[in-house]
């Protein structure tokens, strides 16, 4: 069992709907926890993308998100990912903040079966990336990209497998 310390950072891993924001929230604190819908909720009153400039919803929201973390940070807090975070520029983005305070990254990672991510897909029904569902984009990115994740992004972040192993909050 890994202990997750308070000056962490933490990135959950995983595709749209595997769970992973349950786990989160019935782990950490709520003033610890960052999550982009949040922020685009705070900033826009929703979540959707709707008509609002692709410019100003990604990049206000993640720019906010991104000040927010380096705050918690800078003061030797932990701060928690509520986010896919699948792709590795956005997680070196994370890695190299936490390398500026000398703090140590997490990663956990967190899944469950498509067939399972389907039935309990909710918000995501008819969204789409390309082709696919959501969901099916999802699953297949975060499968594409699995091997680096477990790798901690070859040693720079501790790596907990939480399909098959638990962790203990400092």
């Amino acid at each position: 069992m890994n202990t997750v310390p308070k000056n962490a950072l933490v990135l959950f891993i995983g595709p749209s709907g595997a769970g992973k924001s349950t786990i989160c929230r019935d782990n950490f604190k709520e003033h610890e926890i960052f999550e982009s819908d949040k922020i685009r909720i705070e900033l826009f009153g929703t979540k959707e993308k709707g008509d609002i400039p692709n410019h100003l919803f990604f990049g206000k929201v993640f720019c906010l998100l991104n000040e927010r973390v380096d705050v918690r940070l800078s003061l030797g807090c932990r701060a928690v990912l509520d986010m896919t975070n699948l792709k590795a520029a956005d997680r070196r983005t994370y890695l190299d903040m936490a390398d500026k305070y000398n703090i140590p990254v997490f990663y956990i990672v967190f899944d469950r079966p498509l067939d399972e991510k389907i039935k309990t897909q909710g918000w995501r029904e008819g969204q789409f990336i390309g082709n696919d569902s959501l969901v099916v984009a999802m699953d297949k990115q975060f499968k594409s990209n699995e091997a680096m994740i477990l790798s901690g992004d070859n040693g720079r972040a501790e790596v907990i497998d939480a399909r098959i192993e638990g962790f203990i909050v400092e």
